[in-house]
């Protein structure tokens, strides 16, 4: 004679039936909630809020897109790119067609690629315009982050501050001179290591590329590098047009005004090289090309030298040290 079942065993198998349906369910709310708050940490600048948040909404739900997209876009605000990459990776890997993580990836393999070292991109820009829905909704995010050096500069406690050669030296100024003392002032920030200066005179302008020349230049050359390269500082007065309207360009004995007017004009082209001294290899070479001018005639050359060297030293210092550059990346938000 067969037997009902007891009642606490058909408790016991519809209670296990009901988890089995409603687990994936609760996983998915957790996730979305974790996902959310997030977002809201994002917003307010709390990334380190935001990571634990979308690491728990990964956790509740490992095939959750956009968790591990936003986890992989505040790694990359926290320095972390590596980590970033890993996650951007499992993105793809389970939405392979998903244009905003083909977008945040692509551009955060550009920014964490050095670059090379006459300074130019090693592949195509970043993309700058956002892609577009798949049925996905994405939010623009504005970061600054820091790029890849050109160099690293961790093995090395010294750099050593050499002349400039210059074909032409400049009139009234001594450009040598400023160019160390300014490079000095300048590195002793970012740079961890001691600044020192050196007198090494080059032989004539190839100098810079004999690597035999530079393996000598120093004695213990163990763990220092030397900065030097090429410079020219030139400037000149040109006569520039002020008038407005062509009627006005009659210059005879009775024009109302002046229609040309004396303009200082001045260049600085600076080629700076980093040469490793213990082998004499060029690590790093970068030229740059600069100019500025007064409507003042008699301007002191010093006020446009040092005002065009400060960009120069924006656009050195970013590669050389991988400064912050201001990237875009986009969220998830389901």
């Amino acid at each position: 004679m067969r037997t009902s079942p007891a009642p606490a065993a058909l408790l016991l198998a519809a209670t296990l039936a009901a988890s089995a349906v409603l687990a994936p369910a609760c996983a998915s709310d957790r996730a979305r909630t974790q996902l959310a708050f997030g977002l809201w940490a994002s917003r307010n600048s709390l990334w380190d809020e935001a990571i634990f948040r979308w690491k728990k909404a990964a956790e509740a739900d490992p095939s959750s897109v956009a968790a591990h997209n936003n986890l992989a876009v505040a790694y990359e605000k926290k320095g972390r790119p590596a980590d970033a990459l890993r996650e951007y990776e499992q993105a793809l890997k389970l939405d392979p067609g998903n244009a905003y993580v083909k977008s945040n990836d692509r551009n955060c393999k550009e920014i964490s690629r050095p670059a090379e070292p006459d300074g130019k991109a090693a592949s195509p820009p970043a993309e700058k315009s956002g892609p577009s829905g798949g049925g996905w909704t994405g939010s623009r995010v504005a970061l600054d982050l820091p790029a890849a050096p050109a160099v690293d500069l961790k093995p090395y406690k010294e750099i050593v501050l050499s002349g400039f050669w210059q074909e032409q030296p400049a009139k009234d100024f001594d450009l040598d001179g400023a160019l160390l003392e300014y490079w000095r002032d300048e590195l002793e920030h970012p740079f961890p290591g001691r600044v020192t200066k050196a007198a090494i005179l080059w032989e004539d302008g190839r100098t810079g590329m004999n690597s035999a020349f530079w393996r000598g230049a120093l004695p213990a050359p163990a763990g220092k590098l030397i900065l030097t390269g090429t410079a020219r500082f030139t400037q000149e007065n040109r006569k520039s047009l002020v008038a407005g309207d062509r009627r006005e360009l009659d210059d005879g004995p009775f024009a109302p005004v002046k229609p040309w007017q004396d303009r200082r004009v001045y260049s600085l082209k600076l080629e700076v090289d980093l040469i490793r001294a213990d082998s004499g290899e060029i690590l790093f070479r970068k030229e740059f090309a600069e100019s500025a001018d007064s409507d003042n005639p008699n301007a002191r050359a010093e006020f446009a030298f040092y005002g065009m060297l400060r960009t120069v030293r924006v656009k050195l210092f970013r590669s050389l040290f991988g400064e912050e550059r201001p990237q875009e990346r986009f969220l998830l938000s389901r």
